[in-house]
């Protein structure tokens, strides 16, 4: 019978090729298949036993290879649910580790060559189970590594036998190899591709077109031809160290105990409440390598049997940690550190550029390392060392990165000074680092750069070249994303030394092609560069959210930030009727001088008046008379009317105000919030058909709509539900409804919708199914994150895990199962009566995702959470009035603006020129809000890399006076 193609397992596949040439050689490829992140589960762990078995015995294959079957993940290890559920007794957890270390074993003897093609993380047991073959392949990708310290575990596959060997491997000597080893075992960290092969993890890193799943088939193709490869040369060489990992090797370990970094790590275990595993795992690696490796794995299952039943110091408490995101930090990666003499030599031997140096491509050497400006992590307990920037603010060496194809290399002239840089460095209103692994954080939005590098595909597009002068837009997205040609931010938008780790405060900063825009003629070189992010942002929600048209009338809060100032410069540009609300006279004046109106929320009639719409229902009527002053305040800037737009982003205060500032149809741009987060309102009068309200939000046929059914009483009929539903089954949407009870649900499926009726979602059953869960009739409430952060994450973690998690993962459920790939709705129609408003808006899409309301919402308190409308740019539309989320710009937009700039339609602000060494200092004038007063009263700042002095406009007068500086080297 011939071999079919394809063989499948629960959690695994199998795919057999024949290899042209080779006598009817086959090749097998083991793809793991166990979403999402192909958990190494005992049930995964037999179905590669059995397969393995199968192909050792398989007399025409004659090579596998090992992946994954989806792309960017390999196996984050073992299913840790599995281990805290399920291993409760010494007897489960043995036989749990002694089936690892059997099937790796068995791997690890076959005759036959097992490659393993890695794409994505490798992490925990799924490191285990690459250590095990014969050849493994990486890509840029790829991160390797145990993390088992982080869950107060020792690894249980093998990792503390197998990965100090192969370390030793690589580097031969084991006073250098040994102290590596321990450390990524202890540190828990992941390692980098190019870090694991230098270590002897990996064995080749592939790069360019070339993929780690077709390298590794040429190879076990060529192996089954019985040409030559590196594959077999290295399975001879691992079949030598393997015969003699079984002897005892001789062990300087007071030496290697000495080692610094280990002190750190094993310290630093200690005071995270790890100390005992910390010190098992260094045992552990220790007897191995004096005993053996069989003594070794032996201590090792015996190991993971006591720790993972440890409900004080073991894997019972770690993985709950784990599990609800409250794992202590973990060791920082080893890094080298420098003393000012050491420094001094690095910069006269051209490893590093001191601070203000001309850069010349191909004349000046690119430097390996470089300074930066960064917020640091404490090396004794892992956590991020934020504060008061003039305190915390640390200059860092890190080395100069390469740019990939998309990226360009640029050397940073001058790079700007905001608020969001000390968000980051304050940790305020959430730190930096919850958003990536690394252990510095530069920060810095932008600047000017000269373009020292180009990767390939930038250089083929011809737009940039070495030498040229650029100003720095620091959105960076995934430029291949298919979303990008609906709108660029769609496309996973980050922004660069905020929500990344590598902003404008270092010397050479990469960027995508994208982030390179031309410098406005004529504008002076230190304000190039100074006003992309602020003024994009503005004419983002100003152009493109809120759509201004000449005459209108626009409420702009909060003109003491840069976004806000230019918000007023666009609608005055504009030709629209544009009303400030300030917090000083200061600021009035400098707005009127503008040629703007302004309110001063500090005057004795309105010092009271900006607050939350509270809670209690008797009070709602209070709170909306409170702010009759205001509003006419906003009628006396206003021609006696209420405007038509309001830009907010300074906090829940201003928005419900600016809301109820809104005249009737008006729309309010949320561009976030820098503190109080939970945004509250109280809606305004008027009703509107159902079919008018989708048409208004642009419903498109095949839409997915959810539409709530009968939530605010136990009756089985809900005509205004009923409305609703065939409206959107008229707009030839398709339809999932959420239900009160269960008979309402059974009600909900006799109606006639037909094939339009995608499921009915019963919250009765869902609080069966789901003990846990809190439907969101509650209203979400949120301690102000500026001054409790702690309680705003535990307050936003438990209504995400109790109310979000539970309800999307219930409605994701129901529409994958109807053809709704995404499992998401595109939009949902609210209900009057109900404050579930910040959770609809988790549950629809960012950048498309809408949320409709048709009843009467007069005197009715909402609320959301702000990022999810701002951040997420969703959309809320109401009978009189709407929401808009708009939140920082994208390329096209930033340019835009320099467009204005050229046209001399705007003016860029002067800037102050900080000196690199001024950084804290500057950060600190921004943090204590006197930034204006640090700079003789500009308001913006820029810090100085590299720019000879001021008032240079172009590249020719900076290489003029480039040429006549010296430049003192040397700390």
């Amino acid at each position: 019978m011939p071999q079919p193609v394809f063989e499948d397992e629960q959690y695994l596949r199998v795919r057999y090729d024949r290899v042209p040439a080779s006598q009817g050689a086959l090749i097998a490829t083991v793809l793991l298949h166990h979403p999402p992140v192909n958990a190494l589960s005992s049930r995964v762990l037999e179905a590669l036993a059995r397969v393995f078995e199968h192909l050792e015995h398989h007399e025409e294959v004659r090579a596998v290879v090992l992946s994954a079957r989806a792309a960017g993940s390999f196996s984050a290890g073992a299913d840790i649910r599995e281990l805290l559920g399920g291993i409760n007794e010494p007897a489960a957890a043995r036989a749990l580790a002694a089936k690892a270390h059997a099937l790796l074993a068995g791997i690890e003897a076959m005759d036959k060559p097992v490659i393993a093609a890695i794409d994505g993380p490798a992490l925990g047991g799924g490191c285990e189970l690459v250590m095990a073959c014969h050849f493994r392949i990486g890509n840029a990708r790829t991160r390797m590594g145990q993390p088992e310290i982080n869950l107060f575990l020792p690894p249980a596959f093998g990792g503390t036998q197998r990965l100090p060997r192969l370390v030793e491997a690589a580097l031969a000597e084991p006073l250098t190899s040994l102290p590596i080893a321990l450390g990524w075992l202890l540190c828990g960290r992941p390692i980098r591709a190019d870090i694991a092969k230098d270590g002897g993890l990996l064995d080749e890193v592939v790069t360019g077109s070339t993929d780690v799943l077709s390298r590794a088939r040429l190879l076990a193709a060529q192996c089954a031809r019985g040409t030559q490869n590196p594959v077999a040369e290295t399975m001879g060489f691992r079949r030598q160290q393997r015969a003699q990992w079984d002897a005892p090797e001789v062990v300087d370990w007071p030496e290697i105990e000495q080692d610094p970094y280990l002190q750190q790590c094993l310290a630093q275990a200690r005071y995270a409440g790890r100390g005992q595993v910390a010190e098992a795992i260094a045992e552990l690696v220790k007897t191995g390598l004096e005993e053996g490796i069989e003594v070794g794995l032996a201590a090792e299952v015996d190991a993971f049997t006591r720790f993972v039943l440890d409900p004080e110091h073991g894997g019972k408490k770690g993985i709950r940690l784990f599990l609800d995101k409250c794992s202590p930090a973990l060791p920082l990666r080893r890094r080298p550190q420098f003393s000012a003499a050491e420094l001094e030599r690095l910069e006269d031997e051209y490893w590093l550029l001191p601070i203000g140096s001309p850069f010349v491509p191909g004349v000046t050497p690119l430097p390996q390392m470089q300074y930066a400006w960064a917020v640091v992590k404490d090396p004794a307990t892992g956590e991020p060392e934020h504060g008061a920037p003039k305190e915390k603010e640390t200059e860092i060496v890190l080395e100069v990165p390469q740019p990939k194809p998309n990226e360009a290399l640029l050397y940073v002239l001058a790079s700007e000074l905001d608020r969001t840089d000390v968000s980051a460095i304050t940790g305020l209103p959430f730190s930096v680092f919850d958003l990536h692994d690394e252990d510095e954080h530069v920060t810095g939005s932008g600047g000017l750069g000269l373009v020292a590098e180009l990767g390939e595909a930038v250089q083929a597009e011809g737009r940039l070249q070495v030498g040229e002068l650029v100003a720095i837009y620091p959105g960076r997205r995934e430029l291949l994303d298919p979303q990008a040609g609906a709108e660029p931010m769609m496309s996973r938008f980050i922004h660069q030394g905020y929500e990344t780790p590598d902003g404008a405060h270092q010397q050479f900063m990469l960027v995508q092609g994208p982030q390179c825009l031309p410098l406005p003629a004529g504008v002076p070189l230190e304000a190039a560069g100074s006003f992309l992010i602020a003024a994009g942002t503005a004419y983002r929600g100003l152009i493109n959210a809120l759509k201004i048209q000449p005459g209108q009338r626009m409420l702009v809060e909060d003109t003491g930030c840069d976004a806000g100032r230019w918000a007023v410069k666009l609608g005055l540009a504009r030709g629209v009727k544009t009303t400030s609300l300030v917090s000083s006279e200061a600021h009035a004046a400098a707005v009127r001088e503008l040629g703007a109106g302004a309110i001063n929320r500090e005057t004795e009639d309105l010092a009271g008046c900006f607050t939350q719409v509270p809670v209690d229902p008797s009070r709602w009527t209070e709170w909306q008379t409170q702010g009759e002053t205001w509003l006419a305040a906003v009628r006396s800037a206003n021609d006696q009317v209420l405007v038509d737009c309001a830009v907010c982003h300074a906090g829940a205060p201003g928005f419900a105000r600016g809301f109820q500032a809104l005249a009737e149809g008006g729309t309010l741009a949320l561009q976030g919030a820098a503190a109080d987060e939970l945004m509250t309102f109280l809606g305004k009068p008027g009703t509107a058909e159902p079919a008018d309200m989708l048409q208004r939000a642009g419903l498109r046929p095949g839409e997915t709509v959810v539409v709530y059914y009968g939530m605010t009483g136990e009756e089985d009929d809900d005509t205004t539900g009923q409305n609703l539903l065939a409206a959107a089954q008229a707009a030839r949407a398709r339809l999932a409804v959420i239900t009160r009870t269960q008979a309402q649900q059974d009600h909900v499926r006799a109606l006639e919708l037909g094939d339009a009726l995608v499921g009915v979602l019963s919250i009765e059953a869902l609080e069966q199914r789901a003990p846990k869960f809190l439907w969101g009739e509650a209203p979400l409430e949120l301690p102000d994150s500026r001054t409790d952060s702690a309680g705003c994450k535990a307050a936003l973690r438990a209504f995400t895990e109790r109310t979000v998690k539970p309800l999307a993962g219930a409605l994701g459920q129901l529409l994958r199962q109807c053809n709704v790939p995404s499992g998401v709705p595109d939009l949902i129609i609210e209900r009057a009566r109900q404050d579930t408003l910040a959770l609809s808006t988790l549950l629809v899409p960012p950048h498309t995702g809408r949320i409709v309301y048709c009843e009467d919402m007069a005197q009715r308190r909402y609320s959301f959470y702000a990022p999810a409308v701002g951040k997420g740019q969703r959309r809320i539309l109401m009978p009189g009035a709407r929401i808009v989320g708009t939140h920082l710009c994208n390329a096209a937009e930033a340019d835009a603006v320099r467009r204005l700039v050229e046209a001399g339609i705007i003016e860029v602000p002067t800037v102050h020129l900080f000196d690199w060494h001024e950084c804290p200092t500057a950060h600190q004038a921004v943090w204590e809000d006197r930034l204006s007063s640090a700079t003789g009263g500009t308001g913006k700042a820029m810090l100085n890399h590299a720019l000879p002095g001021t008032g240079l406009k172009n590249a020719d007068e900076l290489a003029i006076r480039w040429g006549d500086q010296k430049v003192q080297r040397g700390r």
